[in-house]
């Protein structure tokens, strides 16, 4: 038993700093035009973009579930701008009358896809510094931002979360952020 644990733990390090290689390298997702839109945000509002309806997933008013709501945002073919503009629309907040499920000060500092149709979201120290605490919430925190992505996003299958450039064990402490998310369709109503 204990050396299965050794195995696992070496095999998790090795995928950790697999990941943390091609962040530093740059061996990720190229854009087909060579602009990376992460470093020109200018270029991303100029350019023309068709309104996409999407859902996003926000806390009902008991904090219990999650609830849909649809929106016209900018689409684009792009997963990493349409993936900005779902979480920065997540972190504007509901407009029908749902609760919010991010802080109002989380920022996005990165998208980048690896392999195995995971996305990656590096978000500012504000995601966990301002949870309101709970492990109900936390679920709702991470899975508003999981569903999201995954469900409006067909490119995708899981998503990593990061915080200010590093893995976090936890938001709140309830829940393990060490591993890729699925979609969680049990907490949607």
């Amino acid at each position: 038993m204990r050396g299965k644990r050794y195995i696992l733990i070496i095999a998790l390090s090795a995928v950790i700093i697999g990941v943390i290689i091609l962040v530093v390298t740059g061996q990720l997702r190229q854009r087909p035009t060579g602009e990376n839109p992460r470093s020109n945000p200018r270029a991303i509002a100029e350019q023309p973009f068709e309104k996409a309806a999407v859902h996003l997933y926000f806390a009902d008013k008991d904090n219990n579930y999650l609830i849909a709501e649809q929106r016209a945002l900018p689409h684009s073919d792009d997963p990493l701008v349409l993936g900005r503009s779902l979480v920065e629309a997540l972190i504007q907040g509901p407009q029908k009358g749902l609760m919010r499920t991010l802080p109002q000060a989380t920022e996005i500092r990165a998208l980048f896809l690896v392999a195995g149709r995971t996305l990656c979201i590096e978000l500012t120290e504000a995601i966990r510094d301002n949870h309101p605490g709970g492990s109900q919430m936390e679920l709702l925190n991470i899975f508003s931002l999981v569903n999201t992505l995954v469900l409006n996003l067909p490119e995708i299958d899981r998503i990593k979360i990061l915080i200010n450039g590093r893995e976090a064990t936890t938001l709140g402490g309830h829940v393990d952020l060490q591993f890729p998310f699925n979609a969680n369709m049990l907490l949607i109503r």
